[in-house]
């Protein structure tokens, strides 16, 4: 994992399994149903949402550096509910080093796989 001195408005995720930060920002990007909370560029994505518990709201900056995400964050100061929400929301929340095991086992998984090197299932971001 990279480390890097964090601003108490910054944190950083483990990435465990195949994961491509523009592939997440492509599909939330694309996403009606996100429409709004979600803007992708080449290398990161910024996102909008409300907080588990509708306790606030929460700004964030995301970007890849090799096996980890940075992000930074605005419009909030519980920095822990906000990294706990974006791994999540990018399913990086689980270890999913044995998923290229399932594009074995499973062809319809397998050539998804292929198509999209990095991509992998997405929790939705959207609650009711």
């Amino acid at each position: 994992m990279v480390k890097r001195k964090l601003a108490e408005n910054q944190f950083s995720l483990s990435i465990r399994g195949p994961f491509a930060l523009r592939e997440s920002a492509r599909f939330l990007a694309g996403w009606p149903p996100a429409e709004g909370i979600a803007t992708a560029s080449a290398d990161a994505i910024r996102l909008v949402f409300v907080l588990d518990g509708f306790r606030s709201h929460a700004g964030v900056h995301v970007s890849q550096e090799g096996e980890a995400l940075h992000g930074a964050l605005v419009e909030t100061e519980d920095v822990i509910a906000a990294e706990r929400q974006v791994a999540r929301l990018l399913s990086l929340d689980h270890n999913a080093s044995d998923y290229p095991q399932v594009g074995e086992r499973d062809p319809v998984i397998g050539r998804l796989q292929e198509e999209r090197p990095g991509s992998s299932p997405r929790a939705f971001p959207l609650t009711v």
